[in-house]
């Protein structure tokens, strides 16, 4: 039975913590009259082959079956109990304990044994047939009787007779007492090779007469003889049992290595046998398809057992396993540049009992082929080993050297895109990840917008409910999603994007990312509301433009046809002027000085060699609005027009000056125009003029009125209009004075 004790100990389902799987293979082999038990440290049956497996199981308490562990534990060798009484079978038993000792563990992890009922030892003397009156005796190291007969069930357990206690540490004698059933008795002993039980055989002394004493005693040493027999054919037996055992040992070390295994005569043997070949059949199937190989170094000689896979793994033939791939062979095989870092990887291994894991290249026996391996292995301190496998895992490297550069591409463009770029968790909604120019739009650091902040957080609240509607729509059906609305940056400013967003590929049991590419366009924004407004500016402007042309047509009199073209082109000449200051400053405003320069230098030409100054304006910076601009030309244009017919312009010495000053309190502002050095003013005219009509006309269009004073040295005129229709705002890019002067 210790060579099935040796198999089940090093059973692939005991290994792998099949504990199902082992109970079915112990029930295979397990003796007719006896069980195997596999226990741990504490005493725990785990696996009981008397019992189903599943069935709670009990702790055994029995010192003899506990010393046998304990012996196991400390040895590291099979053990044999005494005579015990069992814990979920109570009926005699003696125990055969093997070590069970598992690959990623150090020492002995369980202890395994096959539990023999002492009635089947009995059963063994009884076939030996023994004159009436005699007894013979199987004896335990304690001397208590495991097995005897006859009444082997009276008798069992009890301690021997006093005469053979008192001669417990002889190999053989002859005694002679008073036997257990209180017979004077004389006989004979022999203690068993190995396991230090003893066979004792007793003839009564009443059967005896002295003459016959002798050769009774003789025929007694000659019954010990044929239990001896006995005992030597149950080893002889043993043997022819252990081998095919041991075989079936050698076949689960050696998988796809061991020679088959042929007919036993032993069913149960050959039902193991069968097992076990169906299962390395799917075992080397499976390495095949998977590009493994099994492997097997003792470090001590460099000899190694290996799988037919890991042979051809290697571009070596199937011949080469188990034995033909050596430590030497192997590193011969490895890439020169890797070799010295595997080889003293696997020294690093065996030093210290810990895992073994590599990644090497190898260069193929058969086509010099270069493959990526992948190495993982465990130190057994019960075999002295290292055990592990190969796999080749060269597409897979490839794959990961191409993901990590397709990551790397990634990872750049990402990263120094000019486009704003973020990786969105769909589900919270938060950043996971944002690039440099993604961080500028918004104004934030990298680390604060992935410290928790979802993109709803930075977009402008009136876009935030359809956005966040918009996104989970697209994304619940994985569709591209593109919106343009406002983010708000960190420093309140609000900036114009689209976003378009994409729903990224992830692995299964990965979290699901959207990437978003964000275009700021918030200037082409801005562009298109002042395009927006010019283009309505331009069509308002057009109409007052066209309004003032009408008006100057009809208050301009006809009597004259020469002098009607020349006023009506003067008047549309200074409206002209006028639109092409606004168009300059992209209809924002006109400064007010510009203007008025402008309208002037028309009337203000070549004179006198003399330089004079001919005219003079003066007043703060200002800025005209737009729709003020025109008709504030034409007032100018009037004012010069009748200078240079009647006033100041009219004669070499005249001067006109303008000033303007804004009025905050009264919300107006104030413009003067002052005529000097011209013929002198008799007075105001007899009746009121074309020009005046016109001038009146104009100023209410903008809500403001003209005064006319006529004095002596020339004419005055003041004009005030409102702040809010004649004033856009302070305009700091003009000199407070500015003079023209012609020569």
């Amino acid at each position: 039975m210790g060579g099935i004790l040796d198999a089940l100990a090093t059973s692939p389902a005991l290994q792998d913590g099949d504990l199902s799987r082992f109970h079915g293979q112990a029930v295979r082999v397990a003796p007719t009259r006896g069980a195997i038990v596999l226990r741990d440290r504490s005493g725990q049956q785990l696996v009981n082959t008397l019992i189903p497996f599943g069935t709670p199981l009990p702790v055994t308490t029995a010192p003899e079956v506990l010393a046998a562990d304990e012996c196991v534990f400390r040895t590291v060798s099979t053990c044999i109990s005494d005579v015990y009484v069992g814990t979920s079978d109570p009926q005699p038993y003696v125990l055969l304990d093997a070590p069970v000792v598992l690959s990623d563990r150090a020492g002995v992890t369980f202890a395994l044994n096959v539990a023999l009922r002492a009635r089947h030892l009995a059963t063994m003397l009884d076939g030996h047939r023994l004159p009436p009156g005699w007894a013979v005796s199987i004896l335990d190291r304690q001397d208590r009787i495991v097995a005897r007969s006859p009444d082997h069930e009276r008798f069992v357990g009890s301690l021997a007779n006093a005469a053979l206690r008192q001669q417990a540490t002889a190999n053989e004698g002859i005694v002679r007492g008073v036997n257990i059933a209180g017979v004077p008795v004389s006989g004979a002993y022999v203690r068993l090779p190995a396991w230090g039980w003893r066979v004792a055989i007793g003839v009564p002394e009443a059967v005896l007469d002295a003459p016959l004493r002798r050769s009774v005693l003789s025929f007694g040493a000659v019954g010990l003889l044929a239990v001896a027999a006995s005992v030597a054919a149950a080893l002889l037996y043993g043997r022819r049992l252990a081998r095919p055992i041991r075989m079936l040992a050698r076949a689960a070390a050696e998988v796809g290595a061991a020679p088959a295994l042929g007919p036993t005569a032993i069913r149960e043997l050959d039902e193991v046998a069968a097992s076990l070949a169906a299962g390395e059949e799917r075992l080397l199937l499976a390495q095949e398809a998977g590009r493994i190989g099994t492997w097997e170094l003792d470090p001590r000689t460099g000899e190694a057992v290996v799988s037919v896979p890991q042979a051809h793994l290697y571009g070596l033939p199937a011949e080469a396993a188990p034995h033909g791939l050596s430590r030497d062979v192997w590193l011969a095989l490895i890439h020169p540049a890797d070799r010295a870092r595997v080889a003293a990887t696997v020294r690093d291994a065996v030093a210290s009992g810990t895992a073994y894991e590599d990644e090497f290249r190898i260069l193929r026996a058969d086509t010099g082929e270069e493959r990526w391996v992948r190495a993982r292995g465990r130190w057994s301190a019960r075999r002295r080993r290292l055990v592990g496998v190969n796999i080749d895992f060269t597409e897979a490297k490839a794959a990961e050297a191409a993901l990590a550069a397709s990551e790397a591409e990634f990872r750049a463009t990402f990263e120094n895109s000019v486009v704003g770029k973020a990786q969105v968790d769909p589900t919270t909604l938060r950043f996971v990840r944002v690039n440099r120019c993604f961080c500028e739009i918004l104004g934030y650091d990298e680390e604060e917008l992935l410290a928790g902040m979802t993109f709803l957080d930075v977009t402008h609240p009136e876009d935030r409910s359809a956005n966040e509607t918009g996104f989970r729509e697209a994304m619940a059906e994985r569709l591209p999603y593109e919106v343009e609305k406002r983010y708000l940056r960190k420093d309140g400013g609000v900036r114009w994007v689209i976003v378009s967003v994409a729903l990224l590929p992830c692995a299964p049991g990965r979290p699901a990312r959207t990437v978003a590419a964000v275009q700021d366009i918030t200037a082409r924004r801005w562009a298109e509301e002042r395009q927006a407004l010019l283009a309505r500016e331009v069509d308002h402007r057009a109409k007052n433009a066209l309004a003032v042309v009408q008006a100057a047509i009809r208050l301009t009199p006809k009597d004259d046809a020469a002098a009607f073209a020349q006023a009506v082109e003067g008047r549309i000449s200074a409206l002209a002027r006028a639109q092409t200051l606004l168009a300059e400053r992209h209809w924002g405003g006109a400064p007010l000085s510009t203007l008025i320069e402008r309208e002037l230098a028309g009337f203000v030409g070549a004179g006198d060699d003399v330089a004079l100054t001919r005219a003079q304006i003066e007043g703060p910076p200002l800025l005209i609005a737009a729709e003020a601009a025109q008709p504030l030309a034409m007032v100018l244009h009037e004012l010069a027009t009748n200078a240079t017919k009647y006033g100041a312009l009219s004669a070499p010495g005249g001067l006109v000056s303008v000033a303007w000053m804004p009025d905050p309190a009264e919300g107006s502002l104030l413009l003067e125009w002052v005529e000097t050095g011209g013929p002198p003013v008799p007075g105001p005219p007899r009746r009121r003029g074309f020009g005046s009509r016109v001038l009146e006309a104009t100023l209410h269009q903008l809500g403001g009125h003209i005064a006319l004073e006529w004095r002596p040295e020339g004419l005055a005129c003041r004009v005030r209009a409102p702040l809010g229709r004649t004033v856009a705002e302070r305009h700091s890019g003009q000199s407070p004075a500015t003079a023209i002067r012609v020569h």
